[in-house]
């Protein structure tokens, strides 16, 4: 009984001493560090493809030493490819099931068109950091980092509790040598898991995705005799049409959890084509079909074998279909939903104002944990309008506001993780 009471004091007294007001003063005395960490990252180039992240995981492994995380740098080799690293930062012991582990990728996607800010400057302007990575990734890595930082003097001799801190680097390439290895090489199995996410709303679904390559294969020749169904390029377009129409009545179908989650399949590259007169032999599209959280993907690639094997009839063309990537759904499950309004409290404490628990139609590493029952939940700093905040687009962003409040909530719900231990 008296070391029931001496526990209960314990705890009170400890979530007296790491409560709401000192962990923000935390936060605000280490905001010069978060952002210039930040920044390291941004100015870092980790494109994936091609996936070279050895320098943004060293600087990660130098900011983890330098806030006393006990560290640890994995370097996955691979015959004829680029090293994938991984850095673990733990707080409390070392174990294959911490209390919770936060998950984010330094890797990001190639920069693309439209830019008029320097991608990898980390430019500042009206209160708004610019960078590949800056809106869903590397502000994560940033804000789980500084979380950590605020709430390590928490863990002593007395708690047993242990979170996790792993970056991984291949987000972009599907996980595999990422989360998946976490999982399956390490058997890491955590209780419960942050990925990355959005400062005003907690993340339980999340769409699946099938990525496949479409190669039609003509007749190349002079464009003045070839004809109309051996041409590669018009029966291409011809067939764009018709996944164009299957899209349109994709879109109808909505998640019966959350009403902005939709079917959809679209059309994110179509090559081909030499110069006037020239009728190219061969013609590739790809496409990103993304699935509801209780849609399945097998029954997707069904579908669009079905569509080119009827459509195929029709032509005297070859069509190869190729699957590239598929990517299992984050479905919400009731332990999960308790995970996020743990983190939805916290959040509303202080930003003061309630956030919503969404789905989203993107798919990111949360999966595998998801996949694994573990509840996982996407949140971290960033604009939940996901245009806006030009991920995956242009003059990526995020507001320096968001970064610091959301390194505050994360660090209460590390907080909370502990004590409640």
């Amino acid at each position: 009984m008296e070391k029931l009471m001496s526990v209960k004091f314990e705890k009170q007294k400890n979530k007296k001493k790491y409560g709401n007001s000192n962990l923000a003063q935390s936060v605000f005395e280490e905001k010069n560090n978060l952002v210039g960490f930040f920044s390291d990252l941004l100015k870092i180039k980790t494109e994936n493809p091609p996936g070279d992240c050895m320098l943004g995981a060293k600087r990660v492994e130098e900011e983890f030493t330098k806030i006393g995380l006990d560290t640890e740098f994995i370097n996955i080799e691979k015959a004829n490819k680029t090293a994938i690293p991984i850095v673990l930062g733990w707080l409390g012991p070392r174990t294959n099931e911490p209390d919770l582990l936060l998950n984010s990728h330094i890797d990001a996607p190639p920069v693309g068109d439209g830019w008029t800010k320097d991608p990898y400057k980390a430019h500042q302007e009206f209160g708004n950091i610019y960078g590949r990575g800056a809106a869903l990734g590397k502000s994560d890595v940033a804000a789980y980092t500084y979380a950590g930082a605020v709430t390590k003097n928490i863990f002593s001799s007395k708690t047993n509790c242990s979170v996790l801190l792993a970056i991984t680097a291949d987000e972009g390439s599907g996980g595999d040598n990422g989360p998946a290895y976490l999982l399956e090489e390490m058997n890491l199995r955590p209780k419960r898991v942050i990925c990355p996410g959005f400062t005003k709303a907690v993340i339980t679904e999340q769409c699946g995705c099938v990525l496949s390559k479409i190669k039609i294969s003509g007749l190349a020749c002079h464009q003045a005799f070839i004809k109309t169904d051996q041409e590669a390029m018009r029966v291409a377009v011809a067939f764009s049409n018709q996944l164009l129409d299957l899209d349109n009545n994709l879109r109808r179908i909505k998640s019966k959890s959350h009403e902005n989650l939709t079917s959809r399949i679209n059309i994110t590259r179509f090559q081909g084509g030499n110069y006037f007169g020239m009728a190219p032999g061969d013609i590739e599209i790809w496409l990103d079909r993304r699935t509801l959280p209780d849609e399945s993907t097998d029954k997707a690639i069904s579908e669009l074998e079905k569509l080119i094997k009827t459509f195929k009839n029709n032509q005297e063309v070859k069509i190869d279909f190729e699957i590239v990537r598929v990517a299992q759904p984050l479905c919400a499950t009731k332990s999960q939903l308790e995970w996020a309004k743990i983190i939805k409290k916290e959040a509303a404490i202080v930003l003061d104002s309630d956030i919503p628990i969404l789905g989203l139609p993107i798919y990111t590493d949360a999966r595998w944990f998801g996949s694994y029952k573990i509840p996982t939940v996407g949140y971290g700093p960033g604009n939940i309008d996901i245009i806006a905040a030009g991920i995956n687009g242009k003059d990526e962003n995020i507001s320096e506001t968001e970064l610091i409040k959301s390194t505050e909530i994360i660090s209460r719900v590390i907080a909370s993780v502990v004590l409640d231990s």
